[in-house]
């Protein structure tokens, strides 16, 4: 299902296996808060930014925002958030293994990873 499907006041919610590279709709939610972290490189992520969401501490979330593509090696990701740039992503297992791409995330919508990933690209 397209994330730009959604209806209003609704957001896309996928889950995205980074051992087999297949991403599941699992339907329309409410958006969530803003994610915000203090654990951040440079800046934190900012309203309306693309975010990367660790699993777990002392991990930093990071928020992209612009146009183009970015590419690094941001391990122990459990999700990625669409900001006010529509954004997408390209990821592979923790463990290593083949790469997979996300749908292109409309505004609030978001893919939960099943298990951390590394996320290797991140396009606005």
């Amino acid at each position: 299902m397209s994330s730009e499907s959604a209806p209003a006041g609704k957001v896309a919610h996928y889950q995205a296996d980074p051992e087999k590279g297949t991403i599941k709709f699992l339907g329309f939610v409410a958006p969530e808060p803003e994610i915000t972290s203090t654990i951040v490189q440079h800046n934190p992520p900012q309203s309306g930014d693309c975010v990367l969401s660790p699993w777990s501490t002392p991990y930093a979330a990071y928020g992209f925002r612009g146009a183009g593509t970015m590419s690094g090696s941001w391990s122990n990701r459990k999700r990625i958030t669409g900001g006010s740039e529509w954004c997408a992503g390209t990821y592979h297992a923790q463990s290593g293994g083949s790469s997979f791409n996300t749908p292109i995330l409309a505004t609030g919508s978001f893919v939960d990873f099943t298990s951390p990933a590394v996320v290797t690209q991140v396009r606005i």
